[in-house]
Protein backbone atom coordinates (compact mmCIF):
# COMPACT_ATOMS: atom_id res chain seq x y z
CA UNK A 1 0.00 0.00 0.00
CA UNK A 2 2.87 2.44 0.08
CA UNK A 3 3.57 2.64 -3.64
CA UNK A 4 0.37 4.28 -3.41
CA UNK A 5 -0.71 6.98 -0.97
CA UNK A 6 -2.83 9.09 -3.07
CA UNK A 7 -5.17 6.30 -3.77
CA UNK A 8 -5.15 5.17 -0.14
CA UNK A 9 -5.41 8.17 0.90
CA UNK A 10 -8.52 8.25 -0.87
CA UNK A 11 -9.75 5.23 0.58
CA UNK A 12 -9.20 6.18 4.05
CA UNK A 13 -11.29 9.44 2.96
CA UNK A 14 -14.60 7.25 1.35
CA UNK A 15 -13.71 5.00 4.44
CA UNK A 16 -13.62 7.83 7.19
CA UNK A 17 -16.93 8.90 5.44
CA UNK A 18 -19.02 6.03 5.43
CA UNK A 19 -19.15 6.00 1.85
CA UNK A 20 -17.04 2.90 1.70
CA UNK A 21 -18.83 -0.87 2.71
CA UNK A 22 -17.62 -4.55 2.18
CA UNK A 23 -19.28 -7.55 3.04
CA UNK A 24 -18.48 -9.41 6.03
CA UNK A 25 -17.59 -11.86 3.89
CA UNK A 26 -14.25 -10.34 2.33
CA UNK A 27 -13.07 -9.16 6.12
CA UNK A 28 -13.21 -13.11 6.46
CA UNK A 29 -11.16 -13.68 3.37
CA UNK A 30 -8.62 -10.75 4.42
CA UNK A 31 -8.04 -12.56 7.53
CA UNK A 32 -6.88 -15.79 6.55
CA UNK A 33 -3.14 -13.64 5.48
CA UNK A 34 -3.34 -11.49 8.83
CA UNK A 35 -0.62 -9.14 6.60
CA UNK A 36 -0.50 -5.55 6.26
CA UNK A 37 -3.87 -5.49 4.39
CA UNK A 38 -5.58 -7.73 7.19
CA UNK A 39 -3.94 -4.98 9.66
CA UNK A 40 -5.34 -1.80 7.71
CA UNK A 41 -9.01 -3.80 7.66
CA UNK A 42 -8.82 -4.52 11.01
CA UNK A 43 -8.38 -1.54 12.28
CA UNK A 44 -11.61 -0.24 9.98
CA UNK A 45 -13.55 -2.99 10.43
CA UNK A 46 -16.50 -1.55 12.33
CA UNK A 47 -16.46 1.37 9.36
CA UNK A 48 -16.09 -0.89 6.41
CA UNK A 49 -17.81 -4.44 6.64
CA UNK A 50 -21.52 -4.64 7.05
CA UNK A 51 -23.43 -7.22 8.05
CA UNK A 52 -26.22 -8.68 6.60
CA UNK A 53 -29.42 -6.89 7.36
CA UNK A 54 -33.07 -7.67 6.23
CA UNK A 55 -33.05 -4.93 3.92
CA UNK A 56 -29.46 -5.93 2.54
CA UNK A 57 -30.73 -9.34 1.71
CA UNK A 58 -34.02 -8.72 -0.04
CA UNK A 59 -31.88 -5.96 -2.10
CA UNK A 60 -29.30 -8.69 -2.88
CA UNK A 61 -31.79 -11.64 -3.86
CA UNK A 62 -33.57 -8.85 -5.68
CA UNK A 63 -30.16 -8.25 -8.02
CA UNK A 64 -29.55 -11.99 -7.64
CA UNK A 65 -32.92 -12.29 -9.60
CA UNK A 66 -32.19 -9.45 -12.08
CA UNK A 67 -28.57 -10.28 -12.68
CA UNK A 68 -28.43 -13.83 -12.64
CA UNK A 69 -24.62 -14.18 -13.97
CA UNK A 70 -23.44 -12.00 -11.70
CA UNK A 71 -22.78 -14.74 -9.37
CA UNK A 72 -22.56 -18.52 -9.49
CA UNK A 73 -25.08 -19.76 -7.23
CA UNK A 74 -23.87 -23.21 -7.10
CA UNK A 75 -20.54 -22.10 -5.15
CA UNK A 76 -20.49 -23.37 -1.73
CA UNK A 77 -19.19 -20.12 -0.71
CA UNK A 78 -21.32 -17.01 -2.22
CA UNK A 79 -19.59 -14.65 -4.63
CA UNK A 80 -19.36 -11.43 -2.79
CA UNK A 81 -20.35 -9.00 -6.33
CA UNK A 82 -24.35 -8.90 -5.55
CA UNK A 83 -23.49 -7.81 -1.93
CA UNK A 84 -20.76 -4.98 -2.79
CA UNK A 85 -23.67 -3.94 -5.68
CA UNK A 86 -26.62 -4.28 -2.94
CA UNK A 87 -24.06 -2.28 -0.59
CA UNK A 88 -23.63 0.43 -3.06
CA UNK A 89 -26.95 0.69 -3.94
CA UNK A 90 -28.71 0.52 -0.79
CA UNK A 91 -28.14 4.58 0.57
CA UNK A 92 -29.58 5.77 -2.21
CA UNK A 93 -32.30 3.62 -1.98
CA UNK A 94 -33.37 4.60 1.91
CA UNK A 95 -32.93 7.90 0.52
CA UNK A 96 -35.14 7.69 -2.20
CA UNK A 97 -37.82 6.08 0.86
CA UNK A 98 -37.36 8.45 2.81
CA UNK A 99 -37.52 11.76 0.81
CA UNK A 100 -34.10 12.81 1.55
CA UNK A 101 -31.96 14.50 -1.08
CA UNK A 102 -29.05 12.92 -2.66
CA UNK A 103 -25.68 12.17 -0.49
CA UNK A 104 -22.98 15.14 -0.91
CA UNK A 105 -19.75 14.43 -2.69
CA UNK A 106 -16.84 12.35 -1.16
CA UNK A 107 -14.26 14.68 -0.13
CA UNK A 108 -11.20 14.28 -2.46
CA UNK A 109 -8.04 13.84 -0.83
CA UNK A 110 -5.20 16.63 -1.27
CA UNK A 111 -2.42 16.10 -4.17
CA UNK A 112 0.29 14.75 -3.08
Amino acid sequence: MDDHEGTRAGIDNLVASGRSKSPRGVYDEISAGRDRLWEWADARQEIIFAGSTLELLMLVAEINDEFPELADRNKEVLDADPYVVALAALPRRQQKLSGIGPLPPAPRPAPP
